[in-house]
């Protein structure tokens, strides 16, 4: 798997600083003894940011392997299959 570069650090770190906001968020919730449909209603926020930010990682990895000009058929089925195994993990964690 590729390392994000610097041009996309920036939007993934905003998203992850976001993820970060709503969980100190949900903490201060629960401790505050709020309504559980409130929380609950945070923790369908979280999961959709982070769904979101498993898209923008899959997005720039897809990006960065794309080539400048076609491989051979082989290292096509090899960047393919690399890529489905992203989507499969992120698949998994929704």
């Amino acid at each position: 798997m590729t390392v994000t570069t610097a041009h996309t650090r920036s939007p993934v770190q905003a998203r992850l600083n976001r993820i970060e906001g709503q969980t100190r968020a949900l903490v201060r919730m629960y401790e505050a003894e709020r309504p559980t449909t409130d929380l609950l209603d945070l923790i369908a926020a979280i999961r959709a940011a982070l769904g979101g930010l498993g898209l923008a990682l899959i997005t720039q990895e897809v990006a960065d392997r794309a080539p400048p000009d076609r491989g051979t058929p082989a290292q096509d089925d090899e960047r393919l299959e690399a890529m489905l195994m992203l989507v499969q993990r992120l698949v998994r964690c929704t």
